[in-house]
């Protein structure tokens, strides 16, 4: 984040259009915001955690994404089904896509990861509509090409914006969920884990426009 913060501000030196100067200020300003959550289905806990016989699984929700650590603790082999498993945000399903998948590739159909016996996956999950990619950046001056992107799961800041400031706190105690189908033994095993957000709270880094450059609007 430094590094493209110092990157824009070098192309503004240089005297790039109003444009880039308007990116600082957006990137830069209002407030960010911390999200605790907890896990609602099949167990409610706050340790976001799940055990049974067949599998035992950890969470650790991020900014982009949904990691998560399943362990197979069965003597069977296992297969994480991805073109079925989806995440359900704002009561929407959306398909997901997973690490080791390219974001260009998001649309099509992901192979299943098998899991032997005894052992644990370690992935991430991300809604596929979440990933965009956004256009290169070209000047007499400087040059970026265009990139995949990825958006966070919900706004986390706010750019000194009322409203969406009022979105954001008003995400507390809203749920989503991922549904994750495991193949074992010729039975799908339907795992649905759902999620609460429980606190938000502003970090407190607002960082002020005077302090970039201005608004440059």
């Amino acid at each position: 984040m430094k590094k493209t913060f110092l990157f824009l501000l070098l192309v503004c030196a240089l005297g790039a259009c109003k444009s880039v100067n308007s990116l600082l200020f957006d990137a830069y300003t209002g407030n960010t915001y911390h999200f605790t959550y907890e896990l609602v289905k099949p167990t409610p806990n706050t340790a976001l955690l799940f055990n049974d016989d067949k599998i035992e699984a950890t969470f650790d929700i991020k900014l982009n994404g949904l990691n998560f650590v399943v362990k197979n603790k069965t003597n069977e082999t296992m297969k994480v089904i991805w073109d079925e498993a989806s995440m359900v945000l704002g009561g929407k399903a959306e398909k997901v896509t997973h690490s080791g998948i390219r974001y260009m590739e998001k649309a099509a159909s992901q192979p299943a990861t098998t899991v032997p016996a005894g052992a644990s996956l370690d992935d991430m999950v991300i809604p596929t509509s979440n990933i965009y990619y956004q256009e290169g950046f070209y000047s007499s001056y400087v040059s970026v090409a265009g990139d995949w992107k990825t958006r966070a799961l919900f706004p986390n800041r706010d750019y000194d914006k009322p409203k969406l400031k009022e979105e954001i706190l008003a995400l507390r105690g809203t749920t989503f969920s991922l549904y994750l189908p495991i193949l074992h033994q010729g039975k799908t095993l339907e795992y649905l884990f759902e999620f609460r957000i429980t606190d938000v709270k502003p970090q407190g880094n607002k960082t002020e426009s005077k302090k970039i450059g201005g608004s440059g609007k």
